[in-house]
């Protein structure tokens, strides 16, 4: 379990360009984590509350609740294995606005299924996987519920190298009636997977069609490719390649279960195919002393028929030293770059806050923390603001205080 308080000063806490309203604002926090691993049971949990009181009333009093839950359980030793997901989570409606409570809403992903293996022989597989996933949104993004089926077939032709072939149906189900349109998915790949020394990869393609009920099908390439390499005993880098036909519910699947991925936050909702095209490269250093994080990410979002495309540039860092084993330091900086084609708009961003840490016992830790972030936009847009703010917080035990 955990506890913690904070307070947080904004000069603009409504992120707008003209007549800024400062605030003082109160952050409670309460949190549990709950982890299992033993025998055919496996949990990861964490489920938290936070909430916001702002002493001048930018806002109303806030109330966020979060569960990040995964769970397992072996129930036949290689053949079948059970699965649930639930990702409770806030996200901006509009992905270019500023992030305050007016654009933000409640999101809920749940999926749950078995995975029946199938040994053929001593080198040969065949899984499949039935899988339920609901999608929730509090008010926009196309509430749905998809059934998905998917069958793989995997030969190990070295002991450091496997073949895969996969194949999918997926039916996504709106719940909006008139105003969605649900489809049908198919998708089919082949792929490699290996390991060297220092070095793990995968690579995945083939192709994905979409019956949709009140529009033309879309088809089209789909595939992926991972390289991870430990450059020496505390970096390593990866890369990560990807191109599929899917929806923004399954995007945001994907940001929750595989971060490394990438991220959701300059993903716009809707409830329309869209060409998902990312590239994403990531660096750590870990040592006694430093922890460090850079990464730079492209992503083109190509939507079959809302205006929504946009091209985004990002680029980030996050760098920690331990000053004494009680002090340490950070400094957290992002700049993102979004070029909404369809309307001729574009808007930069960037943000950079500095970190100080004090533990003042083996469960008990003091956070102080600066920042400041801009955002501009051409002629275009209408997203522009910048803010100075500075967090303080105390926590004890599980507790992790982020800001507003």
């Amino acid at each position: 379990p955990g506890v913690g308080a904070g307070l947080l000063y904004t000069d603009n806490a409504t992120l707008v360009p003209d007549n800024e309203e400062d605030d003082l604002i109160l952050v409670g926090y309460a949190g549990l984590n709950v982890k299992e691993d033993r025998g055919p049971f496996r949990v990861s949990a964490t489920a938290d509350v936070i909430h916001l009181k702002y002493t001048e009333n930018a806002f109303s009093d806030k109330t966020y609740p979060g569960v990040r839950a995964t769970a397992g359980w072996e129930q036949i030793t290689d053949h079948l294995d059970w699965n649930v997901q639930n990702f409770f989570t806030q996200k901006s409606i509009d992905s270019v606005d500023g992030v305050t409570p007016d654009n933000i809403q409640n999101t809920n992903v749940f999926t749950f299924g078995p995975t029946i293996s199938l040994p053929i022989s001593a080198r040969q597989t065949v899984a499949v996987t039935p899988q339920f996933r609901d999608f929730y949104y509090e008010d926009f993004g196309d509430d749905s519920q998809q059934y998905a089926l998917s069958a793989d077939w995997l030969y190990r032709m070295y002991r450091t190298m496997d073949l895969l072939l996969n194949g999918s149906v997926t039916r996504v189900d709106y719940e909006n009636g008139e105003e969605a349109q649900d489809y049908t998915g198919t998708n089919l790949q082949v792929g490699i997977s290996g390991s060297r020394a220092r070095s793990t990869y995968s690579v995945n393609v083939g192709g994905t069609h979409i019956d949709r009920e009140r529009s033309d099908s879309e088809s089209g390439f789909s595939g992926e490719l991972e390289l991870s390499y430990q450059l020496t005993g505390h970096s390593s880098a990866r890369a990560y390649l990807a191109s599929e036909i899917t929806d923004t519910s399954n995007i945001l699947l994907n940001s929750e279960t595989n971060p490394e991925n990438g991220g959701f936050a300059n993903v716009q909702t809707s409830n329309d195919v869209v060409r998902n095209s990312v590239m994403r490269l990531t660096y750590r250093y870990e040592a006694a002393r430093i922890n460090s994080y850079l990464y730079g990410e492209l992503r083109d979002l190509d939507y079959k028929e809302t205006p929504d495309d946009r091209d985004i540039r990002e680029v980030g860092a996050d760098l920690n030293y331990s000053l004494t084993q009680l002090l340490t330091t950070g400094l957290l900086g992002t700049y993102t770059r979004v070029k909404r084609t369809d309307i001729g708009a574009r808007d930069t961003r960037y943000s950079i806050t500095g970190r100080l840490g004090y533990n003042l016992s083996r469960k008990l830790k003091a956070n102080w923390d600066v920042r400041y972030q801009d955002q501009d936009g051409n002629s275009d847009s209408v997203s522009e603001y910048s803010e100075f703010s500075t967090f303080v917080s105390l926590v004890y035990g599980f507790a992790r205080v982020s800001r507003p």
